[in-house]
């Protein structure tokens, strides 16, 4: 949601004001637990439901904004401009896509030169085990600003 509302001050200043409102969820909704039945047609099969974790973070952000306008005469020739606002990253789902329901384990492996293949065991990730979220985490954010005469 985003309210703003514009101001003429005088002939020469104009100040525009806003607030934008967002709420952001990260819900983890049960899947389907698929079996690959045909390689060729990529073909899968239910096998049951994983369940799930429920709402790994909620978040509600206020973003101000604020600029102006002031023309130096009437003319409106020479004009000195500003703004300011509060800008929230939004969610980026890949960022949790190692820890949500049914994420299989990642074993890496390094190269071996004796036997010349990737087979020295290296790391193991699970899912519900190697990777985490802070459900308090704030989401990341600017305060960009810019001044100009034209």
């Amino acid at each position: 949601m985003f309210v703003e509302d514009v101001m003429t001050i005088g002939r020469r200043f104009t100040l525009s004001v806003g607030l934008r409102f967002d709420e952001v969820r990260g819900i983890s909704q049960d899947v389907d637990d698929l079996a690959l039945t045909g390689i060729m047609a990529l073909s899968f099969d239910a096998q049951g439901t994983v369940a799930v974790r429920g709402q790994l973070y909620h978040r509600k952000n206020l973003s101000p904004r604020t600029g102006f306008n002031l023309r130096f005469n009437g003319s409106g020739r020479t004009v000195l401009r500003g703004n300011w606002g509060r800008f929230f990253r939004t969610a980026i789902t890949g960022k949790l896509s190692g820890i949500r329901p049914g994420q299989s384990t990642v074993r890496e492996f390094l190269w071996n030169a004796t036997t010349g293949a990737y087979d020295t065991p290296d790391s193991i990730y699970t899912p519900d085990t190697s990777f985490g979220f802070d459900p308090e985490a704030r989401a990341a954010r600017t305060d960009p600003f810019s001044i100009g005469l034209d």
